[in-house]
C-alpha cells in the first residue's frame, strides 16, 4: 500500500500561481484564430487569422487596467511603448501616483507592496470611487510581474521618485531607490516589462501577433474611454470623437450600416447592431473588452433579436433566433459599479443585471433593424428557403399515372396526348357526379375532373411552407404535373404537364367568383407564365336568363341584371 501523504505538498502563493498559471491569466498555447485587428493601412478593423495567447494579453492588459482605473486619480493619458529590439512593454500614465511613503506596519514601501506582493490593493472595500474599477481581486499587475523576465516600476508623487526592479518572475528583487525630483515628468507611472520567452516558448512572428492584438485592445479602449487619450510608441491611435458610433464604423467592411439605437433615461447602456456577413458581438463592460460576452451581450442580442421575431410574427412569418444572429452584428457598451466577471482574465462579465432596466421599444429597433438592411436580408433569406421548400416538393418528372382520392384522370393525361387533355376543377363532390354524368358526351381520354373542398387556399397570405404542405394543393401539383423549379417560358416545357387545360366550373355566385380567383392567384403567384399560354380557364354559366316572348337575355352578374330591370316598363 502506498503512503498517499507523499502525493501532497503546500506551495507558497507565487508558486501556485505560476503552476497554476490558468487560472490568473489564461491558456498560454498559442492558437491560431479568426479575430478583428486593427489595420492600420485601411483604418478599419480586419477579420484575420491571428496567432492569439491569451496569457500573454492578459499579462500587458493588467498594466494598463491599472493605468486606467487611476482615472479616478486624475488619469487622462496612457501610452504603451514596445521596443522590439528587447522586448519591453512599457506603459505610462499621468495622474496621481502611489505615495512615495514607507508602509511603517510592513516595512517597505507602498509601492513595493502594491507591485509585487498578491492580494495587495484598495479596491476590497467597496466604494462609489472604485465602483468602475477593472483591478478587485489585488492580483493584477503582480501576475505581470510573476510572468516576466524583468519588470520595472517607477512612481513620480511631484517631490520624490520611487524606482525599483524585479527580475526572473519576481525572485530577484531589486533594492528600491528613492530621490527627490529635479524637474518635471509627463508621466508619474511607469512599468515597464520583459514577458518571460521561456515560458511563453513564442516565436518572433506570434510575439508580433501579440503586439498587434495588443494595438487593437488599446484602440478598443480608446473609442469606448472618450476621456482618456492613449498612444502607441507615443502616437495617438484616435483623432476626433470618441464614442460607439465611431467604433462601430471601424467594421464597414464586414457590417452593413451600423446605427446606434436611441436609448431614452438609461446612460449606463449604450446600443448598437448592423447587418454582418458573419454573426459578431463586440461587447464592452465599462470600457472594458469582453471578448467572451456574458450577461450583458445575452442581453443585448436578446433585445435586437426578440424585436425582430415579433415583427416577422406579425407578418406571419417564421423567423428562427437562429437565422436573425447569423446576420447579426451587435455593439453594446454597459456602465456598471462593481463588475463581476468569470475569472481574473476579465473576458466574460458575470453581473446579474437589474430586470426592466435595460429596455427598448420595439419599434426603435425595428426602424434600426429597416435602416442597416436586416428585415430584407431576412425576407430574402426566408425567401430563399421558401423557393428550396418548393424545389423538393413536386416530381421531377411526368407521372402516368397518379393515385389521388375523388380524381377522375383523363386516360391520355401523363402521355404524350397530355397536351390536349383538360382538367376540370369543380365545386364539392356533387359537382363532379354532374359532370362524370356527361362525361360520355364530352370524352373520358381527355377530360379530368377533381372536385374542390370548399374554398381555395390564399396563397398571399400564406408562406411557401404553408402552400407547399396544404393538401389540396399538393394533390392539384401532382395531378397536373407541376415543377416548381420550371418557369414554363418556353412552350416546350408545356410537354412536361400532365394535361394542357385547367378549367375551373364554380356556381355563377360570389363565392363562386372568389374562388376561382383563389385559384387564378395561385398560378399568378408561382406559375405566371402558364396564364400567358392560356393553362387556366373558367367556364362562365349565366346567374340570371331573362325571357319575353321569343327573346331572352342572360346576365352573368346581378348588377347587370338589376340595372335591365330597372330600366325595363314591366
Amino acid at each position: 500500500m502506498t503512503d498517499r501523504s507523499k502525493k501532497y505538498e503546500y506551495l507558497e502563493h507565487t508558486e501556485q500561481i505560476k503552476k497554476c498559471s490558468g487560472m490568473y491569466i489564461g491558456e498560454k498555447a498559442c492558437v491560431e484564430t479568426d479575430m478583428f485587428i486593427f489595420d492600420e493601412s485601411t483604418g478599419l478593423m480586419v477579420l484575420q487569422s491571428i496567432a492569439f495567447c491569451e496569457a500573454y494579453q492578459k499579462i500587458a492588459c493588467e498594466v494598463v487596467d491599472n493605468a486606467q482605473d487611476n482615472a479616478t486619480h486624475g488619469t487622462n493619458a496612457i501610452d504603451v511603448s514596445y521596443c522590439s529590439k528587447t522586448g519591453e512593454i512599457s506603459v505610462s500614465n499621468n495622474g496621481d501616483t502611489i505615495p512615495v511613503r514607507m508602509n511603517d506596519e510592513l516595512g517597505e514601501y507602498d509601492a513595493t507592496l502594491l507591485f509585487s506582493r498578491p492580494c495587495s490593493g484598495s479596491n476590497y472595500t467597496a466604494t462609489d470611487e472604485n465602483s468602475g474599477a477593472k483591478g478587485q481581486n489585488g492580483y493584477g499587475v503582480k501576475l505581470t510581474g510573476l510572468f516576466s523576465q524583468q519588470i520595472r516600476v517607477v512612481c513620480i508623487d511631484g517631490k520624490l521618485r520611487f524606482e525599483q526592479t524585479w527580475a526572473e518572475g519576481m525572485s530577484k528583487v531589486g533594492k528600491p531607490s528613492v530621490k527627490s525630483m529635479t524637474g518635471k515628468s509627463k508621466w508619474s507611472t511607469i512599468v515597464s516589462f520583459v514577458p518571460d520567452a521561456v515560458f511563453f516558448e513564442l516565436t518572433d512572428a506570434q510575439i508580433q501577433s501579440q503586439y498587434d492584438l495588443i494595438r487593437t485592445d488599446l484602440l478598443r479602449r480608446a473609442y469606448l474611454c472618450p476621456g482618456m487619450t492613449f498612444t502607441f510608441n507615443k502616437k495617438k491611435l484616435v483623432k476626433g470623437k470618441c464614442n460607439l458610433t465611431k467604433y462601430m464604423s471601424l467594421f464597414t467592411n464586414s457590417v452593413t450600416k451600423p446605427t446606434l439605437i436611441d436609448v431614452p433615461n438609461n446612460s449606463d447602456f449604450q446600443l448598437g447592431f448592423g447587418l454582418s456577413k458573419e454573426p459578431l458581438v463586440e461587447s464592452f463592460v465599462n470600457g472594458n473588452f469582453t471578448a467572451k460576452g456574458g450577461t450583458h451581450a445575452k442581453c443585448a442580442v436578446s433585445l435586437v433579436s426578440s424585436a425582430i421575431r415579433k415583427h416577422f410574427e406579425t407578418k406571419k412569418k417564421r423567423v428562427t433566433f437562429a437565422m436573425i444572429k447569423s446576420l447579426l452584428a451587435v455593439f453594446c457598451d454597459f456602465t456598471v459599479k462593481h463588475a463581476k466577471f468569470t475569472s481574473q482574465t476579465k473576458t466574460e462579465y458575470a453581473g446579474v443585471l437589474a430586470p426592466g432596466k435595460y429596455h427598448i421599444e420595439p419599434e426603435v429597433i425595428i426602424q434600426g433593424a429597416r435602416k442597416c438592411g436586416i428585415l430584407k436580408a431576412l425576407e430574402d433569406l426566408l425567401s430563399m428557403r421558401e423557393q428550396k421548400s418548393l424545389m423538393t416538393s413536386s416530381p421531377s418528372t411526368k407521372q402516368r399515372t397518379v393515385h389521388i382520392e375523388k380524381l377522375m384522370d383523363a386516360r391520355n393525361a401523363g402521355t404524350k396526348k397530355s397536351r390536349e387533355c383538360n382538367l376540370y376543377l369543380v365545386e364539392g363532390d356533387s359537382a363532379k357526379t354532374m359532370f362524370v354524368s356527361g362525361a360520355p358526351a364530352i370524352k373520358r381520354e381527355n377530360n379530368g375532373v377533381f372536385p374542390l373542398r370548399g374554398k381555395f387556399m390564399n396563397v398571399y397570405s400564406a408562406s411557401a411552407r404553408a402552400v407547399t404542405n396544404n393538401e389540396e394543393i399538393r394533390k392539384i401539383v401532382s395531378i397536373l404535373g407541376l415543377d416548381y423549379k420550371r418557369t414554363y417560358k418556353q412552350p416546350d416545357e408545356l410537354r412536361t404537364l400532365r394535361y394542357g387545360h385547367v378549367f375551373v366550373l364554380t356556381d355563377a355566385d360570389v363565392d363562386g367568383f372568389h374562388i376561382f380567383s383563389l385559384i387564378a392567384a395561385y398560378f399568378v403567384n408561382f406559375f405566371p407564365n402558364l396564364l400567358k399560354h392560356g393553362f387556366l380557364k373558367r367556364m362562365i354559366t349565366p346567374v340570371i336568363k331573362a325571357q319575353r316572348g321569343p327573346y331572352s337575355l342572360e346576365f352573368f352578374d346581378k348588377p347587370s341584371y338589376q340595372k335591365w330591370a330597372d330600366a325595363s316598363p314591366d
